[in-house]
Parts: structure tokens; C-alpha cells; sequence
């Protein structure tokens, strides 16, 4: 069988099921994608063309395949990509301050995006570039992309029922009264700056969970976890309560000679694995000049 499968072995819990239910339940294919593949022959049980009505058995193996349109690739560009976790369906990569995620413009083509494109042209890998979630140009850090759409359809799904968890390293200014908190405030796009966001009551639900990880009378250390992934979210939250973070000039945080862009890392990643449903959790070092500044505010760990 040429090209990308899924494969699937059913267990106890589904027996009798039909492969219909199977693929709408829980491989959560959609019923446009199953007449699709029904026409053009892309699923099988045991190696063996199959019905939709089809009652499984336990140990039945259901094969799909994952049809990829690249229709929409970028141009692809030679880049060194610090790949922390891969596997068939998903890469993470470790992403520098400084590099844009994706196009702005047909003219820009020194982005993550492009560096992903040729990675996976290189690698015999046919695909479009599917980020799971995104990072501001001056982010470093932990950065999750899907191999295929229907990958980047189940991890869009965790996403969106909170089983991704995406923890950050932020150095704050100013000393926090409470170790740990939630910041729940709405942000909304400001209406005189386009690339600004600000907390407005017709916002969007925004939350933040931090922890202080280490501080002292001046600075904060601070361990972030969103629960939602509103632009500049981290940001504008501790802009908000009077905490913003070094080098963020853009929202109020005092500048730095140590660093030279906001004081942001994507640190952590936890997700289900799709071949056990088991929690992963991938760790991204922290730059140099989070640590240069960590040192030289007395706050290194």
C-alpha cells in the first residue's frame, strides 16, 4: 500500500461497532473524508477492502489512509531547526527569538514555515506546514507542528479541550504579592494600534495560571500555563496587573542590555500521545540570553 496509513487495532471496548462509527468516533474522520476514502479505495480491515456497515472484532486491524493535498506549501528554505521531539505524526522544534513562524508577506521567505517545508521535502515527507499553535517572532522556544491535516485535526482538537499544556518562562518586572494566581481578563484587539492587544470587557475569554518561580525586590521568575491562546496573551496579562515583562517596550516593560526582545520562552509541551493517549511532555532549553538575564538581575537559578 503506498503512501500514509493509519492504523488502527480494535480492542474489547469496540467490538460490534461498526467501521463507520469507528472512523466518526474515534478517529473523529468526518463524513465527507469517509465517502472520500470509500471511493477511492482507502480503507481496509485485515488487509482487506471494507464496508462502512462493517461489525469489528476484537483484534481487527482498520487501515485509513491520509490523503495530504500540498497545495498550499511554502517555499521551501535551508535552515538549521533545533528538532527536540518527531515522530510520524508531529515535530517539535526549539525555536529562536527572532524568527517568524509563518509568511506575512509572498516576499518573506526566511520563516519557521519555510524552514519546516524544506526539512520535510528533504526528508521524502509529502505535506503542507500545519503549526499546531503559534509563537510572536520574539519567542523562544517549544513550537508543535503536524505532519499531515488529519494530524493537525486531532491536535487541534486537544487543543481546544485543554489537553495540551503550554508552559512558559517569563521575567516579569517588579515583585509579586501572590506566588501563584490566575489572570482572567478579555482581550480585544486595540482599536488605534493594529499589532496591540489590550484587556477590554468586549474581549475574548483570556486565562493565564502562573507561578512564581524565584523573585526578589525589583524582579520575577515567573512559570506560565495558558488555558486559552489569545495573541500576546502572556503579555497583555502582566502588562495589566502592573508586571510586564523585560524588554517588552511594546507593552510597558522596561528595557534591558542583556536582551534585546520581550523575556518570553515556550519552555514546555505536554500532549496525548496518539498511540497510547498517555501524556508527553517534550522540554525546550532556555536560551542564552533569558539565562544572561536571569544572572544578571541576581535571579539565576
Amino acid at each position: 500500500m503506498k503512501g500514509k496509513w493509519l492504523e488502527y487495532t480494535v480492542d474489547q471496548f469496540f467490538i460490534g461497532i461498526t467501521l463507520e462509527e469507528l472512523l466518526k468516533d474515534t478517529l473523529s474522520i468526518s463524513g465527507r473524508r469517509i465517502q472520500k476514502l470509500t471511493r477511492s479505495k482507502g480503507l481496509y480491515v485485515n488487509n482487506k477492502k471494507s464496508y462502512l456497515n462493517k461489525k469489528l472484532k476484537e483484534g481487527d486491524i482498520v487501515k485509513v489512509r491520509i490523503e495530504e493535498s500540498v497545495t498550499d506549501k511554502v517555499k521551501p528554505q535551508a535552515m538549521d531547526l533545533d528538532i527536540i521531539y518527531e515522530d510520524e505524526w508531529l515535530l517539535i522544534v526549539n525555536k529562536p527569538a527572532g524568527l517568524k513562524v509563518y509568511q506575512t508577506n509572498k516576499e518573506d521567505n526566511l520563516t519557521l514555515a519555510n524552514g519546516i517545508q524544506y526539512y520535510y521535502e528533504d526528508k521524502g515527507i509529502v505535506s503542507g506546514v500545519h503549526f499546531v499553535h503559534r509563537l510572536d517572532t520574539n519567542t523562544s522556544g517549544a513550537i508543535m507542528i503536524a505532519k499531515n491535516s488529519y494530524a493537525h485535526h486531532l491536535l487541534a482538537k486537544q487543543l481546544t479541550a485543554n489537553q495540551i499544556k503550554r508552559q512558559y518562562l517569563a521575567i516579569v518586572d517588579g515583585e509579586l504579592n501572590e506566588l501563584t494566581g490566575t489572570i482572567d481578563l478579555p482581550i480585544a484587539k486595540l482599536a488605534s494600534a493594529v499589532n496591540r492587544r489590550t484587556v477590554h470587557k468586549t474581549g475574548d475569554q483570556a486565562i493565564t495560571n502562573y507561578a512564581v518561580v524565584k523573585q526578589n525586590k525589583r524582579f520575577a521568575v515567573v512559570e506560565v500555563t495558558l488555558e486559552t491562546g489569545k495573541t500576546h496573551q502572556i503579555r497583555v496579562h502582566f502588562s495589566h496587573i502592573g508586571h510586564p515583562l523585560i524588554g517588552d517596550t511594546l507593552y510597558g516593560g522596561p528595557s534591558n542590555k542583556t536582551i534585546s526582545r520581550q523575556a518570553l520562552h515556550s519552555h514546555k509541551i505536554s500532549w496525548l500521545d496518539f498511540e497510547n493517549m498517555q501524556l508527553r511532555t517534550v522540554v525546550a532549553e532556555i536560551p542564552n540570553d533569558i539565562h544572561e538575564l536571569m544572572n544578571s538581575i541576581d535571579l539565576d537559578s
